[in-house]
């Protein structure tokens, strides 16, 4: 439903939430049949490889994200607007979900741990910076 209104994609987000609980999981990443994450522009999902912020193209992209990418260009990250796919998870240092609450980071997806080394830098930097 991640193509349908907002609220719809709001109910989406509740049913995998208890989808996530009744599993003991704390986080469901939707995926479309062709491996494309689908991504909900309230709680968009971003990956970090080799100093590379990948950041989803979204139609407008939120304060949180815009504050989120000059806190990487002070880090000395580089960006990268693209369609994130299932293969940017799969060989990625750090996958993070951000929101109008900050940053959440993932441990592991799947087994397979992540950093959240410079996902912590960012999230500082976004506060230092943003005051």
């Amino acid at each position: 439903l991640g193509k349908y209104p907002t609220s719809a994609m709001v109910a989406t987000r509740d049913l995998m939430q208890q989808i996530a609980q009744a599993r003991e999981l704390h986080y469901l990443i939707m995926t479309s049949p062709d491996g494309q994450i689908v991504i909900d522009s309230s709680e968009p999902l971003m990956v970090i490889k080799n100093r590379r912020l990948y950041i989803p193209k979204l139609t407008t992209p939120s304060v949180e994200q815009q504050i989120l990418e000059r806190a990487a260009l002070r880090l000395g990250l580089k960006t990268e607007h693209t369609v994130l796919s299932v293969e940017h998870i799969k060989d990625a240092d750090e996958v993070f979900a951000l929101n109008w609450q900050g940053i959440t980071s993932m441990a592991h997806i799947n087994q397979h741990p992540y950093m959240a080394i410079l996902t912590e830098k960012l999230a500082q930097e976004m506060e230092n910076g943003h005051r």
